[in-house]
């Protein structure tokens, strides 16, 4: 399990590794996405991408429980699309990992794989021996004359569960390269966005926003590194209950809708929605109050996720947070075909995002 964030502001020049990408495989508990772009004359596009459910009673609490109905899903998925060669990328979702941002003295390589165990048994309450774990350096701080520091993000998973990840890949033809964390994907896109524009893109503070089937995600970026991470209590679950509750409907009748009309207006999920944006505020509010003068409130939201579909949710937190919300932008998908037979649902781009950032993983240079 590793970082790998490629891109860094003042990169004129994007160094592919090949014609193709590896293919960015996101299993989650709702919908299972795929993706693997091409590259051609120093420009890339999407060479194929699918979205699928993922199999009922697959996930428990964040974690794959029956491989057998993934593998199978992952099989039929293979068949029909153009995939080109069967290298992988992974990422387990937030449920299923633990990360941190953590401050230690300047270390040498050896020192701080010796320190690792230690911080990840003080900070996750998760046995090492019993875990995948890695860190990613992020900036050197000087607080004191001769007393360096350096921040680091830090993941880790239980190793059972990565396990179970992978093995469920590999017996569906697929030979897994890599296994991450879901917030690092997200942030290799904004490398890539701030690849060669640091002005624009590199020192700003900005907000990044996972919604999930049962969680969400928010990171906060500025000066090219992630600030702040934090995993919120509310997911897509929490509306598909509350319309189909208030509405008396099951909850395939429920997502239909919420896809389809504006349930915000209509009045049928402003609990949810109230909630999501109540944890975002404080979320920001903390790391401000943490981050002292170092801190800057952020003026942008980017939205991904199966919740970013959700008609209305954009404005309605446009108009509680009082901040520009969007949709994360992939353009890649604006002059790509979808590459397989299989049928989508209502199409928006932002859902891919995590398997965008892990297609990206190792083959920009």
């Amino acid at each position: 399990m590793s970082a790998n964030i490629h891109g860094k502001a003042g990169v004129r020049k994007i160094m592919f590794r090949g014609s193709t990408s590896p293919i960015g495989l996101d299993i989650g508990t709702s919908q299972i996405k795929l993706l693997q772009l091409r590259q051609k004359a120093g420009t890339f596009s999407v060479l194929c991408r699918a979205v699928m459910p993922t199999p009922d009673s697959a996930f428990a609490e964040g974690r794959i429980s029956d491989p057998e109905k993934i593998t199978f899903k992952l099989e039929q998925l293979k068949k029909i699309m153009n995939l080109k060669g069967n290298l992988v990328n992974l990422c387990l979702g937030p449920e299923a990992h633990y990360l941190r941002l953590i401050e230690l003295p300047s270390l040498s390589k050896k020192d701080l794989q010796k320190t690792l165990p230690f911080e990840i048994e003080k900070h996750f309450h998760l046995k090492a021996v019993k875990a995948v774990y890695d860190c990613c350096p992020l900036a050197k701080t000087n607080k004191a004359p001769g007393k360096g520091s350096m921040k680091y993000i830090l993941t880790a998973a239980e190793a059972e569960t990565a396990a179970t990840l992978t093995g469920t890949a590999e017996k569906a033809g697929f030979k897994p390269l890599s296994l991450e964390v879901s917030p690092l994907s997200l942030l290799r896109i904004e490398a890539l966005s701030a690849n060669g524009n640091p002005e624009k893109y590199g020192s700003r503070t900005k907000a990044l926003l996972d919604i999930g089937y049962r969680s969400s995600t928010l990171l906060l970026t500025g000066k090219d590194k992630l600030q702040y991470c934090r995993q919120l209590r509310i997911g897509v679950f929490d509306f598909l209950k509350e319309v189909s509750c208030g509405s008396n409907i099951n909850f395939t009748e429920a997502q239909r809708y919420i896809l389809q009309h504006d349930a915000l207006t209509a009045g049928c999920a402003l609990k949810s929605a109230g909630q999501l944006a109540e944890q975002i505020t404080g979320s920001i509010s903390y790391y401000l109050e943490q981050s002292g003068t170092d801190g800057a409130e952020p003026q942008l939201l980017s939205v991904s996720g199966g919740g970013a579909s959700i008609l209305g949710l954009l404005n309605y937190l446009q108009n509680r947070l009082s901040i520009k919300v969007v949709l994360q932008q992939l353009p890649v998908f604006s002059c790509s075909r979808n590459g397989s037979r299989v049928k989508e649902p209502q199409f928006n781009p932002a859902i891919y995002a995590t398997a965008f950032g892990l297609a990206l993983r190792g083959w920009i240079r």
